[in-house]
C-alpha cells in the first residue's frame, strides 16, 4: 500500500522518482498532499501540471506556490480560486511574488476585490499600471474603510497622540475631513 510518509521525504529532498503519480496522497495529520509538500519546498518536477489539486480547507498547489514564489516562469493559470475564490493571482500579489510580465490585474475574488486593489494596498503595483478614475475611487474607498477601523481600534486604547497623528495624516492624503466626529472631538 503506498502512502504519504512514503514519499514525504523524498519530497522535500527534491528526489522525486521519474513519471510519479502519487502528487495527490494527503498526510493523516495534516492534510496537505505531496503535491503541496513539493510546492512549499520546490521541489515540483518541472511538468508537473496539477495545478487545481486541492488540499481541505480549499487551496491549491498552485496558491501554495505562489505564496513561495515558486511559480513555473511559464505559469499563465492565474484565475484558478480556492473555495472562496482568491485567485492564485490575488495571492502572489498578497507575498509579492508576481512575475513582472503578469498583467491580469483586472481578476476579481468573490468579495469583489481585485489584484489590482491588493497590489496597490501592499506597495506592489508596477509604475506602469495605470488606474482609471473609478478604480482610484473604489481603491481610496477602501482606504478610508481600513483607516476608519484602525481609528476607531485606536481610540479604543485611548492613545490620543498616535489618533492626532493619524487623524492629520488622514486629512493631508484625502483631502478632506472623513474622521470628524464628536466622539474624538476632544483629542
Amino acid at each position: 500500500m503506498t502512502c504519504y510518509s512514503q514519499y514525504e521525504n523524498r519530497i522535500i529532498k527534491g528526489n522525486i522518482p521519474k513519471d510519479f503519480k502519487y502528487w495527490n496522497l494527503k498526510s493523516k495529520r495534516t492534510h496537505e498532499t505531496l503535491a503541496h509538500l513539493a510546492a512549499r519546498h520546490n521541489t515540483l518536477p518541472k511538468d508537473f501540471d496539477q495545478w487545481e489539486l486541492s488540499n481541505n480547507t480549499g487551496w491549491t498547489v498552485a496558491h501554495i506556490a505562489a505564496r513561495y514564489g515558486y511559480l513555473p516562469d511559464n505559469f499563465d493559470q492565474w484565475s484558478i480560486a480556492n473555495d472562496k475564490g482568491w485567485t492564485v493571482a490575488h495571492e502572489a500579489t498578497m507575498h509579492g511574488t508576481l512575475p513582472p510580465s503578469f498583467n491580469q490585474y483586472n481578476l476579481v475574488d468573490k468579495d469583489g476585490i481585485t489584484v489590482k486593489q491588493i497590489a496597490l494596498s501592499k506597495g506592489k503595483a508596477p509604475t506602469e499600471l495605470e488606474l482609471d478614475y473609478n478604480s482610484t475611487r473604489e481603491f481610496q474607498d477602501i482606504d478610508i474603510f481600513l483607516l476608519r477601523e484602525l481609528f476607531v481600534k485606536l481610540s479604543d486604547l485611548d492613545n490620543k497622540p498616535l489618533l492626532k497623528i493619524i487623524h492629520h495624516m488622514a486629512d493631508e492624503v484625502l483631502g478632506e475631513d472623513y474622521f470628524y466626529d464628536d466622539d474624538y472631538a476632544e483629542y
